[in-house]
């Protein structure tokens, strides 16, 4: 349970926000997307998410610590475990050694439940391991955990162009076995991925209401219609194309 009352001061917040993004730009400045800028823009969709779904002070300041932390020390690899020259907790997935770092910084700023609480929000951000060797069946508990979850998700909410960057970026990420082979191959998964997010937002809509949900189902609807039109082949499928041919250069070395 998350108290109403924010556990931290305006000047404690900031002085660890500054201390986690700073940490974030030193360990993972090198991802194409996992990263200090990604973090923050997540933490600011959490924030109009919070004021949407009108959280306590409480829930909405623990909802912006979680978001700060959802990547930290995130390899650039869905799959934490089959990355090459990890020698620190190389059995955990990348929210699961967030949540052991959660523990070791903010045992000194917030109470033990609610270093657990922002735990549980940051492995409720789990993708990508539902099946498999390394099945990881975390999901959002609280309110605040689904918002964080959406929030983490909807970069559609930027505008069509920032978010097939955003996409491409995570595609930068991925290893030459987990791309496609070509630019239709790409929108195809990418237009799965929406489905998803449809999912998340479907989650959410009773907390933040009918109107506000409706607002973020048509932009969705837009930027998949945008991503399926030719315009969008002939301006990013060279972009694609070229990221492609740099993950079978890296695999080849």
């Amino acid at each position: 349970m998350i108290d109403k009352e924010a556990p931290l001061s305006d000047e404690q917040y900031a002085e660890l926000r500054e201390r986690i993004l700073a940490l974030i730009e030193n360990e993972c400045g090198k991802n194409p997307y996992h990263n200090r800028p990604h973090t923050e823009v997540v933490e600011r969709r959490f924030l109009r998410l919070a004021e949407e779904a009108r959280l306590s002070l409480g829930e909405t300041q623990l909802g912006g610590v979680m978001a700060l932390f959802h990547d930290f020390g995130h390899v650039g690899r869905t799959i934490r475990q089959e990355t090459p020259n990890i020698t620190e907790w190389k059995e955990l997935s990348n929210e699961e050694y967030a949540a052991v770092k959660i523990d070791e910084i903010l045992q000194h700023y917030l109470s033990h439940n609610n270093v657990v609480a922002t735990q549980m929000g940051v492995l409720g951000t789990a993708f990508g391991q539902t099946t498999g060797k390394y099945e990881r069946p975390y999901r959002p508990l609280s309110a605040v955990d689904a918002l964080l979850a959406f929030a983490d998700i909807a970069g559609f909410v930027e505008g069509f162009d920032a978010w097939i960057k955003e996409s491409l970026n995570v595609y930068r990420e991925m290893p030459l076995a987990d791309l496609p082979e070509t630019f239709d191959g790409y929108r195809e998964a990418t237009k799965g991925f929406v489905g998803y997010v449809r999912t998340k937002l479907s989650a959410i809509e009773p907390l933040i209401g009918e109107e506000a949900a409706s607002r973020y189902r048509a932009q969705l609807e837009q930027v998949q219609t945008q991503l399926m039109s030719a315009e969008t082949k002939a301006r990013y499928e060279s972009e694609y194309d070229a990221l492609r041919r740099e993950a079978e250069q890296k695999a080849g070395d």
